[in-house]
């Protein structure tokens, strides 16, 4: 009889608070909730692209692909630098080696799930898929498959599409040709195809869209940096 007295009690008292007290100004004072950080959906929008393959109404593979554009990597380097309290010449240093990587690699993050029980990875000697890019219909032989953790920041980036079925890699193109030419330079349609013995998908980016869409800002950051836009 006491405990019921008790309960009945302690329900009464909330139910008057909540009418006393607004739940928005007991809420903040209570729950804390953080300071929200600047997001970067845009970047998700325009460099995250997915694909998923059927064999009638069965699933045989599913890949998202994030292009590790410049802005990609500006974003990657904000998000890392204002979580570790770095300073604005550490972030500046830190994105002027990060945007170099681009001068010498066309690379990717791509999550793959593939419904084989053999060869499903893609750096097997003989992989079900494997991918190649197409730039304007000029193809390239990727030079490094590798299978990695993602950091938290590109975790972020790729947000729901990130599950434990999928297993992360980093994949990489040459950025130059022989001559030493630019394979983005005038380009205008990325593809990144992925490939088995009889079936075959792709994620495309449009740059003449993506570069209407969002302008990249070039900020300066600790140092002044002579960017290289891959797009």
């Amino acid at each position: 009889m006491i405990r019921n007295f008790t309960w009945f009690l302690s329900l009464s008292f909330i139910v008057m608070l909540s009418g006393c007290v607004p739940y928005h100004k007991l809420s903040k004072s209570e729950f804390p909730q953080g300071t929200n950080l600047e997001t970067h959906y845009d970047i998700t929008e325009n460099f995250v692209k997915s694909q998923r393959v059927f064999e009638q109404f069965t699933t045989l593979a599913n890949f998202d692909a994030m292009w590790l554009s410049d802005q990609t990597r500006i974003a990657y380097v904000d998000m890392y630098c204002k979580k570790r309290g770095k300073s604005s010449e550490a972030q500046g240093t830190m994105l002027e080696r990060q945007l170099e990587e681009n001068r010498h690699w066309i690379s990717f993050y791509v999550l793959a799930d593939v419904r084989d029980v053999f060869n499903g990875a893609m750096n097997d000697k003989t992989p079900d898929w494997t991918p190649y890019l197409e730039l304007d219909g000029q193809k390239l032989e990727p030079v490094s498959i590798k299978e990695i953790e993602l950091e938290p920041e590109y975790i972020n980036l790729f947000g729901s599409k990130l599950n434990s079925f999928k297993t992360s890699y980093f994949v990489s193109f040459p950025a130059q040709d022989q001559a030493g030419k630019f394979y983005l330079e005038g380009c205008k349609i990325v593809k990144l195809v992925f490939s088995s013995v009889d079936k075959s998908c792709s994620v495309e980016w449009n740059l003449e869209q993506i570069s209407k869409s969002s302008k990249p800002k070039n900020k300066k950051i600790g140092k002044e940096i002579d960017f290289y836009w891959g797009v």
